[in-house]
């Protein structure tokens, strides 16, 4: 299974507001090399820190211990459904599981396998957000995380899981504190492993509000998003894009002509 944090989700929310904590006090250990997406890693933690200058910085934490063994390859993932791009970040060993995270376009792809039925069903991810965020379980699943003035900074995208024939397995999210919690429902009869993804997207504030103003004010565009797997995969493929003709051409794609899409272009370069 795979955790991926992405930009905000389409939908209203069923929420669980997540309290949060300021990382400046990490700064001072995190990593030299910036990975990805202005990515970071603490040196002796299993964190990622995805760090922004608007958004701030943002922190998820993988359950289990550290190793150096990345037990996950892509070719364990539909091939759709990876964003990650190089060698795992951090790697981490559960019992009869394993989790690696890769940078993305976007922010992070955690990857989940499951073994067998002996492993957990729920993944806790501790979070860390700028002062005053917090964090909301959408009606499409994904987890939006909303800064102190309401303004989107990013999300986590909605949860996938497939089994080792490719059927789809149960999950979700849930929202506990400031821990993010992934519920892969397998069981006795799935056939294993079992891959998951949770994907972050950070920062870019003016460009998820500006899509987000979409959503709220489009039901059909609301509608087309859902089906494109929320905000989040629109932002990753709009971080992706090498220019603004690029751009352009990903939106005309997604929606057709709408009214707005200057702002969404101007917003999301």
């Amino acid at each position: 299974m795979a955790i991926s944090t992405a930009l905000i989700g389409a939908g209203a929310g069923v929420a669980a507001a997540a309290p949060n904590v300021s990382l400046p006090q990490q700064n001072s250990q995190l990593s030299e090399t910036d990975l990805g997406n202005n990515l970071a890693t603490v040196p002796g933690t299993t964190k990622i820190i995805d760090k922004d200058s608007r958004a701030g910085d943002f922190s998820l934490e993988l359950p289990g211990t550290e190793t150096s063994t990345q037990a996950i390859s892509p070719s364990d993932i539909p091939a759709t459904l990876f964003e990650g791009k190089g060698a795992a970040l951090v790697n981490t060993e559960l019992q009869d599981a394993a989790i690696s995270t890769f940078a993305t376009a976007a922010g992070s792809q955690s990857i989940i396998k499951i073994d067998s039925h002996s492993a957990a069903t729920d993944y806790r991810f501790p979070l860390e957000m700028p002062q005053g965020s917090t964090a909301q379980v959408l009606q499409d699943g994904s987890v939006d995380i909303i800064g102190s003035d309401g303004t989107s900074l990013g999300s986590v995208s909605t949860p996938w899981a497939y089994d080792a024939n490719g059927g789809t397995v149960p999950t979700s999210f849930t929202i506990d504190g400031n821990t993010l919690i992934q519920t892969i429902q397998h069981t006795p009869d799935t056939a294993y492993p079992v891959v998951a993804d949770p994907s972050t997207a950070w920062g870019w504030s003016l460009c998820v509000a500006s899509v987000g103003a979409l959503v709220a004010g489009n039901l059909l565009i609301a509608s087309k998003i859902t089906k494109l797997g929320g905000v989040a995969k629109v932002i990753i493929k709009l971080k992706a894009a090498k220019n603004a003709d690029a751009r352009y051409k990903a939106l005309i794609a997604f929606f057709g002509e709408f009214t707005g899409i200057g702002a969404v272009l101007n917003n999301c370069k």
